[in-house]
């Protein structure tokens, strides 16, 4: 019997083929977790063996038993799925659908509760959450991946995220009285 050895590096082009994607969807999810790999002048490649983890991952959190398979839960919370059949996976219209990353179904539910919580707030009050500058940070850099100084910005913002990561972003908003 002979065995194909596979490639270390797969080039970018290959790179959604052999995790079983399109280009367009590997892109936005997979390729802002990998480290890549310059080959020759302007080639990319990815790590295979860091693609099967990125795939395990992916698995381990969003993987389904087969057909007939009993394994899960019968009992199933709002919280803990985001189905059709959960009748509350929406919240003022718009569909939720995340891990809780609880291991138990009441604090999956009690999750569920405050973000119904936040949203009424925001649409009744105009309250909005309160986010951090890592936060912030990670949304800007997922938002401009088409930037061609993006490297240069992420390697401004890790300076940063040590010393001000972890401070609201309401901090940074300087408050200007008019006298009278």
């Amino acid at each position: 019997m002979t065995g194909r050895i596979l490639p270390r590096v797969i080039r970018a082009m290959h790179a959604p083929g052999y995790i079983g994607m399109d280009r367009n969807r590997f892109n936005d999810e997979v390729r802002p977790h990998l480290t890549e790999i310059p080959i020759g002048k302007q080639g990319i490649g990815f790590d295979r063996l860091e693609l099967d983890a990125w795939v395990d991952e992916y698995k381990r959190r969003n993987g389904r038993p087969g057909k007939g398979a009993t394994s899960w839960d019968a009992r199933e919370s709002p919280a803990s799925s985001c189905g059709p059949a959960s009748g509350t996976s929406r919240i003022c219209g718009k569909r939720i659908c995340q891990s809780t990353g609880a291991p138990e179904l009441k604090e999956a539910e009690r999750y569920l509760a405050r973000m119904m919580e936040q949203s009424r707030q925001a649409q009744v009050y105009g309250v909005r959450p309160t986010r951090t500058f890592d936060q912030a940070a990670a949304q800007f850099v997922l938002e401009n991946q088409h930037k061609r100084s993006i490297k240069d910005d992420v390697c401004r913002l890790k300076d940063l995220l040590p010393f001000i990561g972890s401070v609201p972003l309401t901090a940074f908003i300087r408050v200007r009285c008019s006298p009278g």
